[in-house]
């Protein structure tokens, strides 16, 4: 009965909270409370309890059992999801049931569930959502029943992530496919058995399963899809079963572990970069099926060596791409293009047959085949890429076919040990400016016969140095004169491509023209390209001879020239095809002289020599004529020297004496000297000096008692004479006498503390004309009095006291300190103390007289002005204290009686 009412009050309670995330909840048959949503009309999923995912915490807890339908309202709604966050962070579950109407398991459902060991998939479940498992730290086991689920999780997130404690997986004999992502990152996954009902591995299955040895694999299997074991770095081998019928792209991408794979004669279709990054991977036999290796295949398989691939007819991009050991490979025989990237970065490569049928070589092909030493290219291809040959640095020898018209860029750059290009195109193909980039401009480049000019003078072939031309090639050079009666000709024979040299030599009285081609060197050079005639012309020659001369300045026509220069001249006057007349003329040009002369006189003489009779400064010119009749000019650049007086401003300190220029003086005034200079001119000096003085100054200066005069340079403290030596702006010595006197200020003494009734009262010694009084360092009041009442205190508390003395600026060092803690002597005065002065008034004694003294007390003699006079002090054992007042001046004075108990102040009248 009590189970019933339990059950009734759940589904009242549910009802009531229809409205949260779960429709309604209600009790197994364990007493667990299960949440629920509608899915459809019939159907429900398990939910989490309230409004959101974490607004209960372990609303689940123990063994859950969910059933696979519950009674709602009269009604039977059949189990078929998990929802979304179900049993999200759950941490006290420790097993759960699913039923077998589970059609789906939504995203994190069982997330964080970390007590949950074993798990059991229906055979129903068509679909796991991402993270479904996720974080299930102690899952060890899972057993898989679905028999055909289609989907398990992402790529971005796996059902089984941060369980890393699973390390089984039980498939059941009737599942027939592996999902997609269905064991994605289960990283501690070892080893799995797929039954014989499963045909299909799904997407990434097994993709990141990190610590997977051995997978077992069943004749059944007819496909395994992308990336299915993708990462699977433990895996060392596998065996394929003979029903598979394709291997689609990366399945085996990055195994690192995998060593061998022998593919089945069933398989028909394999994708791309299914072994890629395979560093382990020394061998793969392909069979008869397969005629293509996709893109990539073996992308960056380091250790691969050898490949058994007989029926390959069709290569892929980047097939070899990175596989450093791999030494040889035999091109297919009808291969019509070697693919980009495919042996890129393959640095073992020694040699490589390329096939007749290859027609085009794609960009990067053999890029950084560093062994790769020997290349034949065939007369097919037409076409080789950008960087198809870039840094094939043991490459020595290259054929370039002849129906290559173009070099792209960088195809054959750095190919750093090449010595020998043989071209088979007479026409030079054009090259990129870059084609052979950090090739020796000296490289040997063999070419056909007749092309070397050709390729001397194309862009970007010009730079190269050392062109031959086939041994083979060889040409005749006819050198002939056009009548052996006027001169000869040397040069005929036969010649390879060759720089060569022919001459014309004109018998006497003929001379050389020219030659068929209408070059006119007589001896000049020819480069052999070709058979070639070459033949001389010469002609019948008369000479005249001219011998003249010119003044400089002058010009001499010839035959429509105004020559100017000396030299030999030549003129040619036609008569005939046969017979020149030619005018040679000598010519010889004599200069007019020009002479230039700089001389000085002093101021009054007159310059004489060279013909010249002058006193004025500046040019002077005189014409000659020399004897071939040409002029002759002197000139005479004349400056004339003044006598000079300079005159001196100067100055010198007293005592010093001024000795340049040729003076001595150390006294004020003018002084003459007259010099003679190196041109023999008077030259007179006036000096006119200043005697600076040397001043001494007396200052009169005054500090107080430990403080430093600083003025003027100074930083003194003691007293007496301090000198400093200055230097004025003329730098002479200033004498600067400090006298300095110090302030002396006597320290006040004997500072005594006095607690009175509601005051401290403060006494000392001293001669000054003020005081300044400090409590706890602070500074509290000045007085010009020696005593002092601080009033502004407070019971209890510990006052310390310091006085310093003023004179006039000065002030002196602080007082001895002296403490005292505040009792407030109203409160604690002894009423039974009395005090009397006799007698009173007085002129010379009056005696104190105390009763109820119960410890000794100071006796203070204060004036009207509150200045202390005199300090005494009575002792308990004594009742009277005799006074002497006849030193005081007449008046009225207050006598105060004080200890920590009393404070008694009397008059007493001194007459």
């Amino acid at each position: 009965m009590k189970k019933t009412f339990i059950v009734l009050f759940v589904l009242i309670l549910g009802i009531n909270f229809s409205t949260k995330a779960h429709d309604f909840f209600a009790v197994n048959s364990d007493g667990d409370t299960i949440y629920y949503v509608y899915t459809n009309t019939n159907t429900v999923g398990v939910s989490f309890q309230g409004n959101y995912a974490n607004s209960f915490s372990n609303e689940y807890h123990g063994d859950i059992r969910i059933p696979d339908s519950v009674l709602y309202n009269g009604i039977y709604y059949k189990v078929i999801s998990i929802g979304l966050a179900a049993f999200s962070d759950n941490t006290l579950v420790t097993s759960i049931i699913l039923p077998s109407t589970l059609t789906g398991i939504g995203q994190t459902a069982f997330s964080g569930c970390s007590g949950l060991s074993k798990i059991t998939i229906p055979q129903n479940v068509g679909n796991i959502s991402s993270g479904a498992f996720q974080n299930c730290t102690s899952l060890d086991t899972v057993y898989f029943n679905a028999t055909n689920c289609i989907s398990m999780g992402s790529s971005s997130n796996g059902v089984f992530n941060g369980c890393n404690n699973l390390n089984a997986i039980i498939i059941g004999n009737n599942v027939t496919r592996i999902p997609n992502y269905a064991f994605y990152n289960c990283s501690t996954l070892t080893s799995i058995n797929i039954p014989s009902s499963v045909t299909t591995i799904g997407i990434n299955a097994f993709n990141n399963c990190t610590n997977l040895i051995t997978i077992n694999l069943p004749s059944t299997i007819t496909s395994i899809n992308f990336a299915a074991f993708m990462n699977c770095t433990s895996l060392k081998n596998i065996n394929l079963p003979s029903s598979l019928i394709s291997l689609l792209n990366n399945v085996f991408n990055g195994c690192k572990s995998l060593d061998s794979v022998i593919i089945p004669q069933s398989v028909i279709n394999i994708g791309s970069y299914i072994f890629a990054n395979c560093d382990s991977l020394t061998y793969v036999s392909f069979p008869n099926s397969i005629n293509t290796l996709s893109d990539y295949a073996f992308q960056n398989c380091i250790s691969l060596t050898s490949l058994n691939a007989p029926s390959i007819t069709s290569l892929g991009t980047g097939v070899f791409q990175g596989c450093r050991s791999l030494t040889t490979y035999t091109l297919p025989n009808n291969l019509t293009n070697i693919p980009e990237n495919i042996f890129l970065d393959c640095s073992s490569l020694t040699s490589i047959i390329i096939p007749q049928s290859v027609t085009r070589i794609k960009s990067k092909a053999f890029k950084n085949c560093s062994a790769l030493n020997h290349i034949d290219i065939p007369n097919s291809v037409s076409i080789i890429d950008s960087y198809a040959f870039d840094s094939c640095s043991s490459l020595s020898i290259i054929n370039i076919p002849s129906i290559i018209s173009y070099i792209s860029n960088n195809t054959f750059r750095s190919c750093t040990n090449l010595d020998t290009i043989i071209m088979n195109r007479i026409n030079p193909p054009t090259i990129a400016s870059n084609a052979f980039l950090n090739i020796p401009d000296n490289v040997t480049i063999i070419l056909p016969c007749s092309s070397k000019l050709k390729y001397l003078n194309a862009t970007n072939w010009s730079s190269f140095t050392n062109f031959k031309e086939l041994s083979t090639c060889q040409y005749t050079i006819n050198v002939q004169s056009i009548d052996t009666t006027l001169g000869t000709v040397t040069g005929s024979g036969i010649y390879p491509f060759d720089t060569i040299t022919i001459t014309a030599t004109p018998l006497q009285n003929y001379s050389f023209i020219s030659w068929n081609d209408g070059d006119t060197n007589s001896i000049r050079t020819v480069i052999v390209t070709k058979d070639s005639t070459f033949t001389a012309i010469f002609k019948q020659v008369v000479y005249s001879n001219i011998n003249d001369t010119i003044c400089q300045g002058q010009t001499y026509p010839f035959y429509g020239n105004n020559l100017t220069v000396d030299g030999f001249y030549s003129h040619t006057i036609p008569a005939s095809q046969t017979k020149d007349s030619i005018i040679n003329l000598q010519l010889k040009v004599n200069p007019s002289y020009s002479i230039e002369i700089y001389d000085t006189i002093c101021e009054g003489q007159t310059y004489t020599e060279y013909g010249f009779n002058t006193n004025i400064s500046g040019l002077n010119t005189l014409n000659f004529q020399t004897t071939k009749g040409c002029d002759s000019i002197i000139n005479l650049y004349l400056y004339v020297n003044q006598s000079p007086t300079t005159n001196i401003q100067a100055s010198i300190c007293q005592g010093h004496t001024y000795s340049l220029n040729g003076f001595n003086a150390d006294t004020s005034g003018i002084y003459t000297l007259n010099l003679q200079t190196y041109k023999g001119c008077d030259s007179i000096v006036n000096l006119s000096l200043l005697v600076n003085p040397t001043y001494t100054i007396d200052i009169q200066g005054e500090v107080c008692q430990g403080k430093f005069y600083y003025q003027n340079g100074f930083f003194e403290h003691m007293p007496g004479i301090h000198t400093r030596y200055l230097q004025t702006t003329e730098g002479c010595d200033s004498i600067i006498n400090l006298h300095l006197s110090v302030n002396e200020i006597a320290i006040p003494s004997n500072l005594n503390l006095s607690n009175i009734a509601n005051y401290i009262e403060l006494n000392w010694e001293g001669d000054q004309e003020s005081y300044i009084i400090y409590r706890n360092n602070d500074s509290l009041a000045m007085t010009i009095t020696r005593t002092y009442r601080d009033s502004n205190v407070v019971e209890g508390i510990n006052y310390c006291y310091k006085i310093k003395a003023l004179e006039g600026y000065c002030e002196s060092e602080s007082s001895n300190q002296e403490c005292k803690t505040f009792l407030d002597l109203d409160i604690i005065t002894d009423n039974s103390f009395k005090a009397t002065l006799y007698p009173n008034p007085t002129k010379g004694r009056t005696t104190l007289r105390v009763e109820g003294l119960n410890e000794s007390a100071d006796v203070r003699i204060y004036d009207l002005k509150g200045r202390l006079i005199r300090t005494l002090s009575i002792n308990q054992a004594k009742n009277e204290l005799e006074i002497d007042v006849e030193n005081l001046a007449k008046g009225v004075y207050n006598i105060r009686i004080s200890n920590t108990t009393t404070n008694i102040i009397k008059k007493l009248i001194v007459n």
